[in-house]
């Protein structure tokens, strides 16, 4: 597939996430609109969605050494990429070549970094570019516009530090699935790619869709010490217990409530995908 450029207009930016926030808040109200009944009621469901089961795993040591961005490897932080390769190969019936699929999210700028002097200024470039770097910090540390290495450029900025893989990557990959379902500006798009209520969650693995997802890693694997974020895809739910593809172990198994918590965690980043429109 041809994927769309990750860039837009800052006016279309600010719609992308002024819907992104708002579907996330009106996920997380309805999960503390729950009741104890309606958590006893999933204790006692059953099922599962239709999913990929020929797959390669982020864990490959072939992708530890293969660079995402300019900073981190596929395995460290290529977990976006997967996810939506995972969906791709789902509904085109065949595995992407994962190095291939890669490198074209880093290129068309999924892929976002920054400089740890200036943690307010994020950049999307596949490898650091003098220029771009010059025309963005420039008039906040004149210094940087004598620079002509990058090595020069570090003493300045510091080192490259990843900021992770765009979540508007799947919204993209989505919206060409759907075969014109989906279209128009961003807003309309994240209307129909986004899940606003958990049980959407839950009626989408009842009709067959696996639910990617964005979570809170010290929640999701229950261990403080395990910062950042990470994309996984629910695809079955067990009395009570989640079933999850996660493109780092495999499959994993925990409460489904903790799941969603885990999904809820970090407000600006609260993300749940609806494949239903493929």
């Amino acid at each position: 597939m041809k994927l769309t450029k990750f860039s837009v207009s800052a006016e279309e930016h600010k719609k992308r996430q002024e819907a992104h926030r708002r579907i996330g808040a009106e996920l997380k109200a309805s999960y503390q609109a729950m009741m104890k009944e309606d958590w006893e009621d999933i204790e006692g469901i059953r099922l599962f969605s239709k999913y990929p089961h020929n797959l390669i795993l982020q864990s490959d040591p072939i992708f530890e050494t293969i660079p995402f961005g300019p900073v981190g490897t596929v395995m460290s932080s290529g977990c976006v990429a997967f996810v939506s390769a995972y969906i791709i190969e789902h509904y085109i019936d065949r595995r992407l070549e994962m190095r291939a699929w890669a490198n074209t999210v880093v290129e068309k700028g999924y892929r976002s970094w920054r400089f740890e002097n200036f943690p307010k200024v994020s950049f999307t470039s596949k490898e650091v570019d003098l220029g771009e770097v010059k025309k963005k910090l420039g008039m906040l540390e004149p210094k940087i516009l004598k620079c002509e290495s990058t090595e020069e450029l570090f003493q300045l900025t510091g080192k490259p530090e990843g900021i992770g893989g765009s979540m508007f990557l799947i919204d993209n990959v989505i919206a060409q699935l759907s075969k014109g379902n989906i279209s128009g500006d961003m807003t309309s798009i994240l209307g129909k790619t986004r899940i606003s209520s958990v049980q959407d969650v839950i009626s989408n693995l009842f009709n067959g869709y696996m639910v990617p997802m964005r979570v809170n890693n010290s929640i999701y694997h229950a261990d403080q010490a395990r910062t950042g974020g990470h994309y996984v895809i629910l695809v079955g739910l067990y009395n009570g217990e989640a079933h999850v593809l996660d493109s780092l172990i495999g499959f994993k198994r925990l409460p489904f409530r903790r799941l969603i918590e885990a999904a809820l965690a970090d407000e600006s980043l609260i993300a749940c995908w609806d494949l239903s429109w493929i």
